[in-house]
């Protein structure tokens, strides 16, 4: 279980709870307000695990490391070169890599016998973007970050084969290659991607990608397109093999999405991160209904690990695959302060006093007081 420690980078003042810092788990999920550093965390991650990564499997050498530059190229990478300051610390314990940053040096220890996932994904916020550009290689000024993930779309979209069941009612997306233009099909009506609703522009790409991305055995980042399709077609995708392993980071699976999707799109996710034993997902949310849908799939979970039989009347709530178990979660909060503290349980489950519960709860209490109002004499 990788950890990571961060203080005083960007809005990160600490990480508290825990000595180690934030423990990774198979699904990990962080909450806060606007600006408190989620999508910080998220993209720290994504980089340590990514130079594990390029590491173990022989494209960074260990003299690669002598020097902070790779780092540094990180937070550049996900336009983070700013948040840098004279005490920041981080500090990453992986499988194969034990990577300390203080005072601007980078120190390394590097272990043996780990065994990193063979694939990373990094889902941005700005994915809307993809649904709305063609030329993007042409857009120089983009996040390096995006322009990636746009580039691991147009290979999920030349792989897809049928139409896309985008877990929406009556709802699917069909790519037509011939004039490089993703269709979405709602009920009777064929629209445009880059004319449908936002919704369908934010969900697509990442359903096509995600999909894309937990299914291909064998795929690694540096491999020309060409070379990707080749293995495709070599080799029948096994969703159960134990050698390969998917890490899924997703900024805001919610956007632009009315609530019963939302909580699809995170059923979708949390499928996803089941296939293997391996694979991870870690997102971002400001939604109160996804940590609830977190709340419902550990709950299933709890049932199913002690009576099987339920399951048969469980799917009309939520699908098996998304269910997860009580300890393979986390959810961490991060305050307006730079504060981050790790979400407590209640009997396994997400404590309901958190952040986005509260918030909700602010407009009820509100409401009282305006009837108390309307009351007065």
């Amino acid at each position: 279980m990788a950890c990571l420690n961060v203080a005083n980078f960007g809005p990160i003042k600490r990480i508290a709870s825990t000595r180690k810092g934030l423990e990774e788990r198979k699904v990990t999920m962080l909450i806060g307000p606007q600006g408190s550093g989620k999508s910080t965390l998220l993209k720290l991650l994504c980089a340590c695990h990514w130079l594990e990564k390029g590491y173990a499997k022989g494209l960074l050498a260990q003299n690669a490391f002598q020097t902070a530059d790779l780092l540094k190229h990180q937070f550049d990478y996900y336009r983070m070169a700013s948040y840098e300051q004279a005490d920041t610390v981080i500090d990453f314990q992986g499988e194969v890599l034990h990577l300390s940053y203080r005072h601007g040096k980078l120190d390394v220890d590097f272990k043996q016998g780990g065994q990193p996932p063979a694939k990373l994904l990094y889902v941005p916020s700005e994915r809307s973007l993809v649904s709305l550009m063609k030329d993007y290689k042409a857009m120089r000024k983009l996040p390096e970050s995006l322009l990636d993930f746009m580039g691991d779309y147009d290979s999920a979209k030349k792989y897809m084969v049928g139409d896309l069941n985008l877990g929406l009612p009556a709802t699917s997306a069909r790519y037509d290659a011939g004039c490089d233009q993703m269709w979405i099909l709602h009920s009777k009506n064929k629209t445009r991607l880059e004319e449908a609703a936002s919704g369908y522009q934010s969900l697509t790409p990442l359903k096509l990608t995600v999909e894309w991305a937990g299914n291909l055995k064998g795929k690694e980042d540096g491999d020309s397109l060409e070379e990707r399709m080749a293995r495709i077609k070599q080799r029948k995708l096994n969703a159960t093999d134990a050698s390969f392993g998917f890490l899924n980071f997703v900024e805001e699976p919610e956007q632009n999405l009315y609530p019963d999707a939302q909580v699809r799109v995170l059923n979708f996710l949390l499928s996803m991160a089941n296939l293997r034993s391996q694979n991870k997902l870690m997102v971002t949310t400001h939604s109160p209904y996804l940590l609830n849908a977190l709340t419902l799939a550990v709950k299933a979970g709890q049932i199913l690990r002690v009576k099987k039989s339920a399951g048969k009347n469980m799917v009309r709530i939520l699908p098996l695959k998304a269910a997860i178990l009580d300890d393979d979660y986390a959810v961490w909060q991060l305050d307006e302060k730079g504060v981050v503290r790790k979400l407590e349980d209640f009997h396994g489950l997400p404590l309901d006093e958190n952040f986005l519960n509260t918030a909700m709860g602010k407009f009820n209490s509100d409401f009282g007081k305006l009837q108390e109002l309307e009351d007065e004499n």
